[in-house]
């Protein structure tokens, strides 16, 4: 049953939102920070229903998505000159799908297929002029033969497929100019924290922040911003000879005003969506990490689960909750809110109270949370387990038979 219109407010909007008793319904629209529509979306009852549409800042096309009757999806991606720049096919398993994409003067500029987002099958690229640069074969992301050829059709040696974005001087010139930072901000915290810096860099190697993460600090991004303007270009992230967008995701830790390196740095690649970009960004990490691994985390990339069925830590908390009998006198009743944290072995720690109904109630939501079972499956993050910090909702409802 959902909520009367009368009954919502600014305050219990999002609430009522999570919960599913409010449904979006008609084109719901994002917006850029200019309020500008980035994108368009149809939705019925709460599901998305029918073709959206993405936007440039200027207001030209970017993209449409149009839903077949198979589940299946076909993308169109658009130069803002409105001439075609991609065209993808999604089939009803999503992460299998076709892609081509074009020149400007509508020249093919390549052809691939994917599976689970990985390429997967034959590969051909062009030149402008219309002549094959590339012909390959890929087995689950992996290239297991190619053949390049010049812009007159002779037969050459084959570049690497792909290469990450690099700075001037390589890694030991990148960690002098972080040292370059102004760190007097954080001088009277003694703590040993990792700094997160996300940068996204454009086809021409230019470098702006992308977003960060740093513990007890919200003035720090005017002094990143000044410290990017002192940079030099990067050489963009190539992609079969052809320069794309990339992210670069640096993690450090800082101690007082200074960064501690400790060891080698680890890194890697890999590929992640940006939310309303048809584009994939390819997202090349380095990783200076800290002899401490206790940082906190609020999104990983396998979330904990407390069993494998998605239903039990609901099941869980509604057969463990005792009302509590001052509460049921007083006719007290609501949903308290409780944060805790998800150990890398599964166990639970640090639980608090983030949204109260009454003392008595909070209580009793503490204590099922702290005496809870350890969870079957931690969080882990790049291959490693973590600190989750998660919240849940401890509903007290009174009910009366009539």
């Amino acid at each position: 049953m959902g909520a009367r219109v009368s009954d919502i407010d600014e305050n219990n909007y999002n609430d009522l939102l999570q919960r599913h008793l409010i449904f979006p319904n008609g084109k719901c629209y994002r917006l850029y920070s200019s309020t500008r529509v980035k994108a368009e979306v149809p939705y019925v009852n709460g599901q998305q229903h029918g073709e959206k549409k993405g936007y440039y800042l200027t207001g030209e096309t970017m993209f449409t998505s149009t839903p077949g009757d198979d589940s299946s999806i076909k993308t169109d991606v658009f130069f803002k000159n409105g001439k075609i720049r991609k065209t993808q096919f999604f089939t009803n398993a999503l992460p299998n799908w076709e892609e081509n994409a074009f020149y400007e003067n509508e020249q093919k500029k390549w052809s691939a297929t994917y599976e689970n987002n990985k390429l997967n099958g034959r590969y051909q690229s062009f030149y402008k002029n219309g002549k094959t640069l590339r012909k390959a074969k890929f087995e689950k992301g992996y290239l297991t033969s190619t053949t390049c050829y010049d812009k007159n059709g002779n037969e050459i040696a084959c570049p690497d497929f792909s290469s990450p974005p690099t700075y001037p001087g390589g890694l030991e010139a990148i960690k002098k100019e972080l040292e370059n930072i102004d760190w007097s901000f954080n001088q009277t915290n003694t703590d040993t924290l990792t700094f997160r810096l996300v940068l996204d860099i454009d086809t021409l190697g230019q470098a702006k922040l992308e977003m960060y993460r740093f513990r007890h600090s919200d003035c720090i991004e005017p002094i990143i911003n000044e410290w990017l303007a002192t940079l030099n270009d990067f050489t963009a992230f190539q992609y079969d000879g052809f320069p794309r967008n990339s992210y670069l995701d640096i993690s450090f830790p800082v101690c007082s005003n200074r960064i501690i390196w400790f060891d080698a740095c680890r890194s890697g690649l890999d590929m992640i969506n940006t939310s309303w970009n048809p584009e994939k960004k390819p997202c090349y990490f380095l990783e200076f990490p800290s002899p401490a691994s206790d940082e906190v985390f609020f999104i990983v990339d396998n979330m904990p689960e407390f069993s494998g069925d998605s239903e039990a830590l609901r099941r869980y908390l509604a057969n463990r909750v005792q009302y509590p009998m001052e509460a049921l006198q007083k006719g007290i009743q609501g949903t308290v809110y409780v944060s805790f944290i998800i150990e890398k072995d599964g166990s639970v720690s640090s639980a608090k109270i983030i949204k109260s109904v009454h003392p008595v109630l909070d209580r009793e939501a503490l204590r099922v949370i702290r005496n809870m079972p350890t969870w079957q499956h931690p969080g882990t993050h790049r291959g490693k387990p973590v600190r989750v910090a998660y919240t849940a909702p401890i509903n007290f409802e009174l009910r009366w038979d009539k």
